[in-house]
């Protein structure tokens, strides 16, 4: 759920489709060609709450994720997770199999062929009334079930993701801004700064 619980925020910065909705067609026509960097935290209510924090950049479907001790690096071709407490690392390729089910990547690169917008209005987040617009697959998305993003103007601040068995993540983004883009590599994992302490899984 780490890992994966931060991928989803990227997801949502790398839309590219020409969406119906106002605000989320001017949020992702911005982010399609900026270098977006935005905190977050999430929380996902149950029995046994889970909650988490963290930051990120996000530069189309290249992107550095960093929360609850995992980073994610990704340069659109390769994906870095590493757990520098455990000093474990895995490496994968994007994309490879392509299996929305098991590759989230996958779907930041391809989420306009995988979700259509169902419904948009006002609607309730973290106590506050907000602009949301929700999202369904189209095709198969692995166990997502259900999307909402929230605006508060053209401003994403929220959104929530629903899988099957009904359980429901939300995140709340802050200090999201945008800035020029910039070379690839700042979103290249450089593997020489692992030293033999490490553990690395290569799925390539």
């Amino acid at each position: 759920m780490k890992r994966t619980g931060l991928i989803f925020v990227a997801l949502f910065l790398s839309l590219v489709q020409a969406w119906a909705d106002p605000a989320l067609k001017k949020f992702t026509e911005r982010a399609d060609s900026s270098l977006v960097a935005f905190s977050y935290r999430f929380t996902v209510p149950g029995k046994i709450p889970m909650k988490g924090s963290g930051t990120a950049l996000v530069q189309g479907d290249a992107f550095f994720l960093e929360g609850n001790g995992v980073e994610v690096w990704c340069d659109g071709k390769e994906r870095w997770t590493l757990d520098r407490e455990g000093c474990e690392a895995v490496v994968e390729a994007v994309g490879a199999g392509g299996d929305f089910a098991t590759d989230p990547a996958l779907l930041v690169s391809s989420v306009d062929e995988v979700f259509s917008e169902v419904s948009s209005g006002a609607m309730a987040f973290q106590g506050k009334t907000l602009h949301g617009v929700v999202l369904s697959p189209k095709v198969d998305a692995g166990n997502v079930t259900r999307l909402v993003l929230y605006f508060q103007s053209e401003r994403l601040c929220g959104l929530e993701v629903t899988v099957e068995d009904g359980t429901r993540t939300e995140f709340v983004l802050s200090d999201l801004r945008f800035s020029a883009r910039g070379p690839l590599s700042r979103f290249r994992f450089d593997a020489s700064t692992l030293d033999a302490s490490w553990v690395l899984t290569d799925l390539r």
